[in-house]
Order: structure tokens, then C-alpha cells, then sequence
């Protein structure tokens, strides 16, 4: 048996980074990332007084919040603009990389949903994204 939660293991925020591997682009800076793996369940109940739960397909998608640079910003917004009534997808990799050194990666095919700027009056403008998988994530 091996231990799990352990110190070495932990990956500091500064660690974690989004690529839009299509164009080569990486942002590093990135905070309160939630990476869901969900589906819609449908329960049924069976005669025999226990439940099945169907599964539908996964809706994957990633959320945080990042600091911003005007050609960040730039390169991000092209993604939000329709061709033909279908958002530009791209590849996206996140990678985890803990206190040992270790690294992790996700990777998706996925389009921007969301982007909002976030203003906190002092310091740095941050940018709220939401990119939607159109695939099942692979990790390495």
C-alpha cells in the first residue's frame, strides 16, 4: 500500500499552468482552479430496493482565475469569437507539478465558454476563465 496526501506530493498554486497547445501559449500564473470531471445521473430505482445510476457523457471542463497581460488577454479573446456559429476550438494541457518534482498533465480538446476580467481596484487585473472539453480528458 502506498500513502497518499503526503507533503511531497502537495502542488503549490504557483505549480499549476494552462496550454493552449495548439498555439504554443502558456499561462502560468494561474489561482483558484477547479478542474470538473461530471455527468448528468439518472437514478432508477429497481425492484430489488437498490439503485442504478446511468451516467451520461462527461462534461469536462476547467475554471480559475489568472493573472492577466494585454497579449494574454488579446490571445484569449480571439477564442470567444464564432466562425460559422462554432467556437474555435484547441488542444489545452494542464499541468500539476508537486513539491517532489513530479509532474502531471490533463489534456483536452476544449473551447473558451467564459472570460471575465476581474478588477479588484488595487494591484493586478485577474481574468476568470471557463474552457468546456469537447472529449474525455487523458492524463499522463
Amino acid at each position: 500500500m502506498s500513502d497518499v496526501g503526503v507533503p511531497a506530493n502537495f502542488v503549490d498554486t504557483q505549480d499549476v499552468s494552462l496550454t493552449n497547445v495548439t498555439n504554443s501559449l502558456t499561462y502560468l500564473q494561474l489561482t483558484n482552479v477547479l478542474f470538473d470531471i461530471d455527468s448528468n445521473v439518472e437514478k432508477n430505482q429497481l425492484t430489488d430496493d437498490t439503485i442504478e445510476n446511468v451516467y451520461s457523457l462527461r462534461m469536462n471542463s476547467i475554471q480559475g482565475e489568472m493573472l492577466v497581460t494585454t497579449p494574454q488577454w488579446a490571445a484569449l479573446v480571439v477564442l470567444t469569437v464564432d466562425v460559422a456559429g462554432v467556437r474555435p476550438g484547441r488542444l489545452w494541457e494542464v499541468s500539476w507539478t508537486d513539491a517532489s518534482g513530479t509532474n502531471v498533465t490533463t489534456t483536452f480538446f476544449g473551447q473558451i465558454k467564459t472570460l471575465r476580467p476581474i478588477d479588484s481596484g488595487i494591484g493586478f487585473v485577474s481574468l476568470f476563465f471557463r474552457i468546456e472539453a469537447t472529449e474525455v480528458v487523458s492524463v499522463a
